[in-house]
């Protein structure tokens, strides 16, 4: 009869190493029991399907939810295994799920580096509460493609997975280097041996290359109080009733065909499956929609369409603008996309192009010379500050203020400078402009100059500013 559960320092060994192996955790008859019944069962078999591993092989392997009232839900609602778990786990647990792993002479294919949980995960399991109890039907040795874990890996958390042949594989880089720090194990096992390990444990294990098979039960306990937020195809919470070790050979030889109980089929579970992953894929597709027009009505692109539609009025403004500057050679074209590295399409940009009418060439704006520059900026700022003027119905503005420009201007430009604002006063309807000048040769073109220093604004004439605004201005 089955040895019972875990003791303390089996416990502690859990602990430490992230599994525990029990050596005839359950006895010749029993097991005995457990092959001739996975060996002969041909319900079984029917619903078994193949997972390669990415290396030529094939895994054969039948997968049950509840545990029902057969031989295997006898192992799986056994005393001995489920007080373990619950040992484990410390609490009530409920049956995740059962399977049966084959791994047939020459042709058993490969588990790769992963643990239970990256797959649980994504089942909507918050904790890692989870821990299996594998009980070998087969001797397992090294030849015909034992486990191997390594062990303390538990501690390592999750690691991402990703999609090696049909399974879901360890990030490789990380697992090989915890193989430089922690040891490799490879269990060995006889028939009724168990080794119970946690859902975080680093597991894995080669082909089977010899003449002989490799076959295990495995069963998979989650804790009550770690019943997941959603449904998936491993079920939510639902009570365990235990039955006695002695009910294994009380039940004998009745398989799944002859039991009572829904042992709800994994068929049935991928058939929701792949309506769910359809039904995912439509919502992919609802969300890559609503994230174009994110984009499309985000800040951004927002402020690229309110440009492309001002661009026409506001680059006539400029032009307006420079028409008396420079002898009339520049004009300017808001740029708002550009061809594609790859010369396919294109993609959103935004730019100002100046074209020099006289040589018949264009650059862009910040490719201009230190003066040039400065100017056709204090043009664009101004045709956009009269565009935005322009906008507000039924309000008229006066003055138009502005700032120092951006650099020394040299006596030539200078005078371009005053020229320009004269035509935005014209163009904005304006009675008068105030800019900020430090440059003597530019403040002596204005109408009047307003000096501001030591605490007072007098006029050009020395006297006291009055309220009354005036056209020009420095400091």
């Amino acid at each position: 009869m089955a040895k019972g559960p875990l003791n303390d320092d089996q416990l502690q060994e859990y602990q430490a190493n992230g599994f525990v192996l029990v050596r005839r955790m359950f006895d010749e008859e029993e097991a005995g029991l457990l092959r001739r019944a996975a060996k002969e069962d041909r319900e079984l078999d029917q619903h078994s399907y193949g997972r390669g591993d990415g290396e030529g092989g094939t895994v054969r392997l039948s997968l049950w939810n509840h545990p029902g009232d057969t031989l295997y839900g006898m192992f799986a609602r056994s005393e001995s295994i489920v007080n373990s778990a619950e040992k484990l786990l410390g609490g009530e647990v409920y049956h995740y799920h059962s399977r049966r792993i084959m791994k047939d002479p020459k042709v058993g294919g490969a588990w790769t580096w992963h643990q239970d949980y990256g797959y649980w995960y994504q089942n909507g399991v918050l904790f890692p509460l989870l821990c299996s109890a594998f009980i070998a039907v087969d001797p397992a040795t090294r030849e015909n493609g034992c486990m191997q874990v390594i062990r303390g890996s538990h501690e390592l958390g999750r690691i991402d997975h990703v999609l090696t042949g049909e399974q879901a594989g360890a990030d490789m880089e990380r697992v090989r280097e915890v193989l430089k720090r922690q040891e490799l194990v490879y269990v060995e096992m006889d028939p009724g041996d168990t080794l119970f390990f946690h859902c975080n444990l680093l597991h894995r294990s080669d082909q089977n290359h010899s003449d002989r098979p490799r076959w295990s039960m495995i069963c998979c306990y989650n804790a009550a109080r770690n019943d997941p937020y959603k449904e998936s195809h491993h079920p939510r919470y639902t009570p365990l009733h235990k039955v006695p070790d002695a009910a294994i050979q009380e039940t004998g030889l009745r398989r799944v065909a002859d039991g009572h109980t829904d042992v709800f089929w994994l068929e049935a579970a991928r058939t929701r499956l792949a309506e769910v992953e359809a039904e995912l894929g439509a919502a992919r597709t609802e969300q890559e929609d609503y994230t174009y027009l994110a984009n499309v009505f985000g800040p951004d692109e927002i402020q690229l369409c309110e440009i492309q539609a001002a661009g026409p009025e506001v680059s006539s403004l400029v032009n307006a603008l420079l028409e008396g500057c420079f002898d009339n050679k520049f004009e300017i074209r808001f740029r708002t996309q550009r061809p594609k590295a790859d010369g396919k399409g294109m993609v959103d940009d935004f730019d100002i192009e100046v074209r020099n009418k006289n040589l018949d060439r264009t650059c862009l704006v910040d490719e201009l010379s230190g003066g040039q520059f400065v100017l056709v900026n204090e043009a664009v700022n101004l045709g956009i500050a009269i565009y935005n003027m322009r906008q507000g119905e039924g309000i008229q503005y006066e003055t138009l203020f502005r700032d120092e420009t951006v650099g020394a201007l040299d006596a030539a430009n200078g005078k371009e400078y005053v020229r320009m604002l004269r035509r935005a006063m014209d163009l904005g309807g304006f009675h008068q402009v105030i800019f900020i000048c430090h440059t003597p040769l530019v403040w002596e073109l204005a109408d009047n100059i307003l000096s501001v220093g030591g605490g007072c604004v007098v006029t050009g004439d020395g006297e006291a500013a009055s309220t009354e605004p005036r056209s020009a201005a420095r400091q």
